[in-house]
Order: structure tokens, then C-alpha cells, then sequence
């Protein structure tokens, strides 16, 4: 019996680009994961199973992904963006930043006035790295947060607590590596972190449809 070597890509933090894997293989049973496509292929004495599985439930990152809230709460849209006068934003929460556009965005910290009294505020303007963006979020006030007093021009209850991640130059998107054809089914993307990113051309011998590959 030939060896089996089972490759396994459980989210979209692996590099997943392949060749080789012209047929396709009946999907396996694999606790814990969602599972939508298995390749495979067979050289001489081995076998190569390229398994592409979704976790059953994505994880939630401060750092990850789209402009979002609460699942309960209000949403708030990437147009959200701090401009003009950031006082309308005031009381801020200590430690928290909010975007001015998608490329920059300022810290909440504390100032001392020339009276002597301080103050929590927006100042600072930083520029995000290469390859990222700003994204405006709402937190819910907790019981870490609520001794501060409801932050202006946001919805009562909930405060702008900014996210810093991965630019998403193909859009946002929901569930952790699911894939999308593109290109009439020549290339794909996968959903990683919020965000589709472009993988490239699909393995030899497969094409993409309906999220997921078949042998062409």
C-alpha cells in the first residue's frame, strides 16, 4: 500500500498555492473542521491528499478584519471615518484609537492643560504600514470602560474602537476560508481574516465552482 501524506490547511494563514493535483478525492471526515475541497494525486509509491477545511466557527481578533461591532450591536461602515473637528468625538476611552481615513489614524491619551488639569483626547496622527488599513469598529462599554461617560457622536452605549489590520483591496467577507471563483473559474480567493484575498490560479487540472475545486 502506497504512503499517504495528508496536507491540511485549516485557515487562511498558510500559504496554500499547489500544483500537481489533476483528480479530485471523496471528502474525508476531519473532527473539528469544516471541510469543503480534498485533491489528490499519486506518484510512484505515495499519495498526496491537499485538504482545504474552514474551522467551525472563525476567530474574533481586535486586530482582524472589516469595520464591525457586536453581533448584537450597531454596525458601523468603513465611510465612518473621523474627519474634521475630533473633539465631536470626546470623552475617548483611554487606549483605544479611531481612524481619520483608511491610511492614518490618531490615539486617545492623556494631555495636561497649562491650568494643570488633564484630559483624555485624540492627538497624534500615525500612518498605517505598507499592506494595511483602518478600519472603524464600535465596542460595547464594559465594566473596564463604563466609568467613562458615553463618547459623542456614537450610538448610546457602544464607543469607537478602531481596528488596525490587513488592507482589504477585494473587499470584506465572512467565513474564515471559504473561496470565491474568479476569473471564470481559473483563479480564487479565500476569505482570510475578515478579508478576501487573491490567491491566484487554481491547481492544475482543477477548476474553481461554487467555492470549491473540481477535476476539469
Amino acid at each position: 500500500m502506497p504512503d499517504v501524506t495528508i496536507i491540511v490547511f485549516a485557515d487562511a494563514t498558510t500559504t496554500r498555492t499547489a500544483t500537481g493535483f489533476p483528480t479530485s478525492t471523496a471528502t474525508p471526515s476531519l473532527t473539528g473542521s469544516s471541510v469543503s475541497t480534498v485533491l489528490g494525486f499519486s506518484t510512484g509509491s505515495s499519495s498526496t491528499l491537499l485538504v482545504i477545511s474552514a474551522p467551525t466557527s472563525a476567530p474574533s481578533s481586535k486586530a482582524g478584519g472589516s469595520s464591525t461591532s457586536s453581533a448584537a450591536g450597531p454596525k458601523i461602515t468603513e465611510e465612518s471615518y473621523a474627519t474634521g473637528n475630533l473633539a465631536t468625538y470626546l470623552p475617548c476611552v483611554p487606549g483605544t484609537f479611531i481612524c481619520t481615513s483608511n491610511t492614518t489614524w490618531v490615539t486617545c491619551d492623556q494631555t495636561m492643560y497649562s491650568d494643570g488639569t488633564t484630559a483624555w483626547v485624540y492627538e497624534g496622527s500615525i500612518s498605517v504600514g505598507p499592506g494595511m488599513a483602518c478600519f472603524p469598529n464600535l465596542s460595547p462599554y464594559s465594566s473596564q470602560t463604563n466609568q467613562y461617560a458615553q463618547q459623542a457622536d456614537t450610538p448610546s452605549g457602544f464607543y469607537r474602537d478602531d481596528r488596525y489590520a490587513r488592507a482589504q483591496p477585494y473587499g470584506p467577507c465572512s467565513g474564515e476560508g471559504s473561496i470565491q471563483c474568479t476569473s471564470g473559474g481559473s483563479q480564487f480567493m479565500m476569505c482570510d481574516h475578515g478579508g478576501w484575498i487573491l490567491m491566484g490560479a487554481v491547481p492544475d487540472g482543477t477548476t474553481c465552482q461554487n467555492g470549491g475545486f473540481v477535476s476539469s
